[in-house]
């Protein structure tokens, strides 16, 4: 019987910069990892309570109602990028990868530097089982400066997507990259838990993974 781990990508929800001060954040068991907003990025304080609204629906699963909200939330703020982006991850809750896909790409034609709308688009690719796809989308994002949660999480991100890439050896390294980068025992235990189940999964001789030379999928 083959062997099957618990593995998977990670969302970003609500990250707003890339910045070396602190930003309080939690994770839930889906791991996404909600990141406090400032209401000073919306309009009015009414959006932004509808945002809260949207955000407290997808914090507990209800995804249609969080869409609902955040449909209208679009409505007054078109041009938004936060808003696009956080309706494309709720796409992906409701897992309409097309829709993820379309608000990611308007949130990127608003700001095409945006690290939140493009690791998520990762995660949606991991989602659709198109893993060179999303190794291309994190490899982009491998030079830019991150605050230590984003980091770590880059990394991990990167493990999961080697991993179902078969690249075990790489992915592992990309799992003790992660350990090293932070204190912080939520995210050293993640990565270790990370660590442990590729490593018993690579092991497997049912999985007859072939060795292949480190990729390089953006050229």
């Amino acid at each position: 019987m083959k062997y099957l781990i618990a593995i998977f990508a990670f969302t970003l929800f609500l990250i707003t910069s890339c910045s070396k001060k602190p930003i309080e954040s939690k994770v839930d068991a889906e791991n996404v990892f909600f990141f406090r907003t400032p209401d000073s990025l919306f309009e009015n304080e009414h959006n932004y309570r509808l945002f809260e609204e949207a955000r407290d629906y997808y914090a507990i699963g209800d995804y249609n109602k969080s869409l609902k909200v955040m449909l209208e939330l679009e409505r007054l703020e078109p041009n938004n990028g936060i808003v696009l982006d956080v309706l494309g991850t709720t796409y992906i809750g409701l897992k309409d990868y097309t829709s993820a896909e379309k608000y990611y790409r308007k949130a990127l034609e608003l700001n095409p530097d945006s690290y939140n709308s493009m690791f998520n688009l990762s995660t949606m690719y991991i989602n659709q089982k198109d893993y060179r796809k999303a190794y291309e989308i994190i490899e982009s994002l491998s030079d830019v400066e991150r605050i230590e949660e984003l980091d770590v999480l880059y990394y991990l991100q990167k493990a999961v997507i080697l991993y179902y890439l078969k690249e075990c050896e790489n992915a592992l390294k990309s799992c003790e990259i992660a350990m090293i980068l932070t204190d912080k025992k939520e995210y050293i235990e993640r990565a270790e838990n990370y660590y442990n189940k590729i490593k018993a999964d690579c092991g497997n001789e049912e999985n007859n993974f072939e060795r292949k030379l480190p990729l390089n999928l953006t050229n």
